[in-house]
């Protein structure tokens, strides 16, 4: 079988291979000037015809070459040891490479070279395609014995993708900040208990307060937590939100606003419009009851209102309109930068909306609230309330940051926030419900170590203004599903929307019977349940801020 240069690029890009993490680098113990960067602005065919492996981008053009020459066998050799099992045998037979295929690598341009410690590099390239695409090709490479071999391939839309994956992966290797001894832990955990004493408020009037004041509040959140639900539905019941905000940003699909604008629109509660619309997220939809009771709360307080002074909701997340999409290249049509792509959708509905005065609510989850973390190098992490910060200035967004532990964008829990520390502080004053901010005293003073994927330098105050807390992590449960969300015709749609992202069936990958019964049964397991991994044994004891030993200064 002919795979061409451009399916390999797509496929790249699909899965995102992974170069892993360089076993001959060294973690350092600072982080300034570790990467530096030269332009080449050369195209492979213009460098001289011997292989030379003596810098990163005289390796990208022997790789490119290879590829070129459909030359299998010579992998092993100009590849770092680690993948020598997962590549061709040298005696591997030679495969045919169209002349357009060759053509691609032996044009592909090489822009730039960004290294990181002269160990690792990544060749970042302008590749061209025939159809008259193009994307950015990231070569990985190490310096082994004194080469520069390959260490695997990326490939992204935009030269801007492609340099951030490279500072990502450094500052896995450049760490966190380490945590410092603590010599009087009573008197560190007074500073904390000390400043809630005199900044801590009720959480809804210091919510109420920074609606007030700021053009949007960025609401971050974990997803499908009722008791964070229920206290925003509190925030639309109170009259005087629609006093001082017009609109709410919902991080949902983006292609079913006319359900939305039909479920406000009714004279009559129904929420069979708002069902269709989460049915649409993601491949098995959002069956979130809490979340369905916020939409609910809101066209409750519209009927109090008159239509001038009516709330929106407004959903600004990127488009999946399942209906149109029956192959995986369908899908590919929609895969944007989902935080530009929500900052500017809210920018765009300012605008349209000049005549309303009032200001704007965003409930999003936490990891694209970020308004200034960075990377050790001063990347930023360009999140959705990044973007708005940019475009809308320091004074007009506050974002804020709600308790939660420490986890993974798929859920899995790493301990809890700064070891305990925070918890032990909210402990001492009985859990009582609060919101405080973050830009003065010890909380935002911490590094920031919520999210195990952004290893950033930042610290709390860096990302948020202020914090939520309404209890304790171990009260919890994951939201119940919505009564009858699931129907056997919506579990077969479902099945068709997993063999176009996996190529297989959910009914086949889990063994189940493609019903309603079935696939509610599933999901029954873990929603409507207390959270298990939030549980105290989960989580681990509050005190491990005060432990000094080496371990727990690396993590």
């Amino acid at each position: 079988m002919h795979v061409t240069a451009e399916t390999v690029a797509v496929l790249a890009m699909l899965v995102s291979v992974a170069a892993g993490a360089a076993t001959n680098t060294s973690r350092p113990d600072g982080s300034d000037n570790l990467i530096r960067v030269y332009e080449v602005n050369k195209r492979v065919s213009q460098f001289p015809e011997k292989d030379d492996l003596s810098t990163p981008e005289s390796a990208y053009v022997a790789i490119n070459r290879l590829m070129a020459g459909g030359q299998e066998g010579r992998w092993r050799e100009i590849s770092v040891t680690r993948l020598t099992s997962r590549l061709p045998p040298a005696d591997a037979p030679a495969v045919k490479v169209k002349p357009e295929d060759a053509r691609t690598w032996l044009d592909a341009k090489i822009v730039e070279v960004r290294v990181f410690r002269d160990t690792l590099a990544v060749a970042i390239t302008r590749v061209g395609f025939a159809s008259g695409r193009f994307c950015y090709d990231s070569r990985s490479v190490e310096l082994e014995d004194g080469r520069w071999l390959n260490a695997g391939q990326s490939i992204f839309d935009t030269i801007d993708e492609a340099r951030l994956s490279f500072t990502r992966r450094c500052a896995e290797l450049v760490g966190r900040p380490k945590w410092p001894p603590i010599a009087d832990p009573d008197g560190h955990l007074g500073q904390f208990i000390d400043f809630l004493g005199s900044h801590a408020h009720e959480p809804k009037s210091f919510v109420m307060k920074a609606i007030a004041s700021h053009k949007i509040v960025i609401m971050g959140e974990i997803h499908h937590r009722p008791l964070y639900w229920a206290f925003n539905a509190s925030l639309i019941a109170d009259p005087e939100f629609a006093r001082l905000a017009g609109t709410i940003y919902l991080e949902l699909p983006s292609n079913d606003q006319t359900l939305v604008d039909q479920f406000l629109a009714a004279d009559t509660l129904d929420t069979t419009p708002v069902i269709d619309m989460l049915r649409d997220m993601m491949e098995f939809g959002w069956p979130d009851q809490p979340m369905l009771d916020f939409f609910v709360a809101v066209w409750r307080a519209n009927q109090n209102l008159p239509e001038s002074q009516r709330l929106r909701i407004v959903l600004a997340d990127m488009q999946r309109p399942w209906k149109d999409i029956s192959t995986r290249q369908d899908l590919m049509k929609y895969h944007v930068d989902r935080d530009r792509y929500m900052a500017d959708a809210i920018l765009r509905d300012m605008s349209s909306h000049p005549d309303d005065k009032r200001n704007t609510l965003f409930i999003v989850g936490a990891g694209h609230t970020k308004l200034n973390l960075r990377y050790f190098d001063g990347t930023p992490l360009a999140s959705a309330g990044h973007h708005l910060l940019k475009k809308l200035g320091r004074d007009q967004v506050f974002a804020f940051f709600p308790h939660t532990c420490v986890m993974t964008n798929q859920g899995r829990v790493d301990g809890r926030l700064c070891r305990g520390l925070f918890e032990s502080a909210f402990a001492a004053l009985e859990n009582k419900p609060m919101a405080f901010p973050l830009d003065t005293g010890p909380f935002g003073e911490q590094f920031f170590d919520a999210f195990p994927e952004d290893v950033v330098t930042s610290k709390y105050r860096d990302g948020y203004d202020a914090y939520l807390y309404l209890g304790p992590l171990e009260s919890e449960s994951f939201s119940p599903l919505i009564q009858g969300f699931y129907t056997d015709e919506s579990v077969k749609e479902i099945d068709r929307r997993y063999r176009i992202v996996s190529g297989r069936a959910w009914s086949d990958i889990y063994n189940r019977d493609p019903s309603a019964e079935s696939f509610t049964a599933w999901l029954s397991s873990s929603w409507g349940r207390p959270r298990q991994d939030w549980r105290a044994a989960a989580l681990g004891p509050l005190d491990v801020w005060k432990r000094t030993s080496k371990s727990d200064s690396d993590r």
